[in-house]
């Protein structure tokens, strides 16, 4: 009876315990350290945890939306596509938009691999993984500094499919006064203050390159056959306005103003812009990856031979 009544108290007494003091049988998993560093030209670490008591349940990125995750098995097969990385157990998933490639690797309970292929962008960037299980949470952050800048290997224009657009534009020069009781003669600068403006377009951002790449351009002779054709001048890779000097901008006219009389003087120019496709290829000097990059390099330079000078009197 005594027996019975002893381990009957015992029992409950442990049972009491065992709800009060829960925590003591919770097995810590988080890693020593939980904040790293790795560039962008293809680092990786293995962090290696306490236990393997614990699932990937989620995770971001610092500096923009949105994103998406490709989760896999452990052999790396597809099973779904998510905004966060997170599954249970073993696995992997990936994460590429062009510039920025990640890949998250668990083939080990205690062990996971984290490697950045690669970041194309010009800033550091931080991903925030949330590691968990029934009792706790941890982070881990990865920071992922800027990969080499890619060095430009070279960059084809299809010269011979382009866009062209004819465009006029009236500009004010100036007001002339002529007090006299004689004509007077004004030398005009028709192209003062005019350009070649170019530009490039691409959907991947020039500062993918190392700064102030220098490139060739196309130029356009309306009257020439063919009438686009690569030129010896560069310009810097950017999506950037760049004014260009015109070799006639010192062209003269001379006007008349007649006597007792007030003029506004007007130049309009005949603008040729065009638009030509190109693919530029560029080599990451570190790693040796190459990559290319299309886009639509544009122009629009006035013609040197098709303008008039407007001269609208305001006063006599």
């Amino acid at each position: 009876m005594r027996l019975s009544i002893f381990i009957t108290l015992s029992f409950l007494l442990c049972t009491l315990f065992c709800q009060c003091n829960g925590d003591i049988f919770v097995e810590e998993f988080a890693p020593a350290a939980t904040e790293y560093t790795l560039n962008g030209d293809g680092d990786s670490i293995t962090i290696q945890f306490a236990s393997g008591d614990w699932d990937v349940s989620g995770g971001y990125f610092s500096s923009y939306q949105p994103y998406t995750w490709t989760i896999c098995d452990v052999i790396g097969h597809p099973v779904k596509v998510d905004e966060q990385p997170h599954w249970e157990g073993l696995g992997k998933c990936l994460y590429d938009d062009f510039l920025l490639s990640v890949e998250i690797t668990r083939d080990q309970y205690n062990k996971l691999y984290i490697k950045t292929c690669e970041n194309a962008y010009k800033d550091s960037i931080s991903l925030t993984l949330t590691i968990s299980n029934s009792f706790t949470t941890q982070l881990i952050k990865i920071h992922i500094t800027p990969a080499t800048r890619y060095q430009l290997s070279r960059i084809e224009y299809q010269l011979s499919d382009f866009s062209h657009e004819t465009i006029e534009k009236k500009h004010g020069y100036g007001s002339f006064y002529n007090v006299s009781n004689v004509p007077t003669r004004w030398g005009i600068h028709v192209f003062q203050n005019r350009y070649n403006q170019v530009w490039f377009e691409s959907l991947w951002p020039a500062q993918i390159l190392a700064p102030d790449t220098q490139v060739e351009i196309p130029c356009y002779h309306p009257n020439e056959v063919p009438p686009l054709t690569l030129s010896q001048q560069k310009v810097t890779y950017s999506e950037e306005y760049q004014n260009l000097p015109l070799s006639y901008s010192n062209l003269m006219e001379w006007i008349e103003i007649p006597p007792h009389c007030t003029q506004d003087v007007y130049t309009q120019i005949t603008y040729d812009k065009v638009g030509v496709f190109y693919n530029l290829y560029a080599i990451n000097p570190k790693t040796g990856k190459e990559r290319l990059f299309s886009g639509t390099f544009y122009s629009r330079a006035p013609r040197q031979t098709d303008y008039k000078i407007i001269q609208e009197t305001i006063k006599e």
